[in-house]
């Protein structure tokens, strides 16, 4: 039996006594040490896989298809100009559409003139954004003017409560009268700011909410989710001012309050004193009669003399 294997650098097959097994030797083709590896009968029942044919072997159908070239692709000359011209022709026997005046070495015709609707594919021109643009830049200062006067109005509205606290009326008044300022100025700012708000989607939204009559409503009602935000915000300046003018009424009123109340109080205990006696008075002829029928009923019995149930001693 031979022992058939392949060598390592080139891959060439070589063919061997099984006798030799563990023998060194060299390659035939290439001159590479080998060494004859052992010999196993499975090998023989399922050969090792290859991934070319041997030497002397002719390959399979299927083999050979894959193996095989392709043959070369049919190519003929070109016969048109070497400017290559991209056109759209419904009819084979029409004429081209470019007329024979290609600007380019590539021309796509329009045929349908699409792109004359709109000669450009970019942004529009900036006079037709400047409305739109000027009146979001205008939003955003508002808004953000607004959110600082309500910083303000916060800060004012603690010194508020630190001078109501400890009775610094000179503070409280400083305070109260920076809370309705911003606030005041917060209500101005925030109308603004709803007002440029039409402005902002297109000029001509903005312009009918100034002066189509009732259109303002159609258009707030259609859009409150995103404007509701900013009414709340501007409805919300009259609460600062309503709570300044409680504490203004707590600590203006309240000493005033207390001394009409101490000086009424003598007069009021008297009145109270008379109609309590005038009550009394009258429940006292009201109940005497009653009291004279009534009265022999409630007297207890005289109780009998004890001799005659006494028991006599034996």
């Amino acid at each position: 039996m031979s022992i058939r294997f392949q060598c390592e650098q080139c891959g060439h097959s070589i063919d061997v006594d099984d006798r030799l097994e563990g023998k060194h030797g060299k390659c035939k083709h290439c001159g590479h040490s080998v060494v004859v590896p052992a010999h196993h009968k499975e090998e023989e029942a399922s050969p090792a896989l290859r991934l070319r044919p041997l030497t002397g072997e002719e390959p399979t159908e299927a083999l050979g298809k894959l193996l095989s070239a392709p043959p070369p692709l049919k190519v003929r000359a070109a016969e048109s100009d070497p400017r290559i011209i991209a056109e759209m022709i419904s009819e084979p026997d029409a004429p081209p559409l470019s007329h024979g005046r290609p600007s380019d070495n590539y021309t796509v015709t329009d045929p349908h003139h699409l792109t004359r609707a709109q000669s450009s594919s970019g942004p529009p021109p900036l006079w037709k954004l400047f409305p739109t643009m000027s009146a979001r830049w205008l939003a955003r200062n508002l808004r953000t003017l607004r959110d600082w006067l309500y910083v303000a109005s916060v800060a004012c509205l603690v010194l508020v409560l630190i001078a109501y606290l400890f009775q610094w009326k000179t503070l409280l008044h400083l305070g109260a009268l920076g809370v309705v300022a911003s606030n005041i100025s917060m209500l101005y700012v925030g109308l603004a700011y709803l007002i440029s708000l039409p402005f902002k989607e297109s000029l001509g939204h903005g312009l009918a909410n100034l002066l189509i009559p009732f259109y303002a409503i159609y258009y707030w009602s259609t859009r409150w989710g995103r404007m509701k935000t900013a009414v709340y915000k501007t409805v919300g300046s009259f609460l600062p001012i309503a709570l300044v003018g409680l504490a203004y009424l707590i600590y203006e009123e309240a000493p005033v309050v207390e001394a009409a109340i101490k000086q009424k109080l003598p007069a009021l205990e008297k009145r109270i004193e008379r109609a309590t006696s005038k009550l009394e008075a009258k429940a006292d002829s009201t109940l005497g009669p009653i009291e004279e029928r009534v009265g022999p009923l409630l007297k207890p019995e005289k109780k009998e003399t004890g001799g005659r149930h006494r028991s006599r001693p034996e």
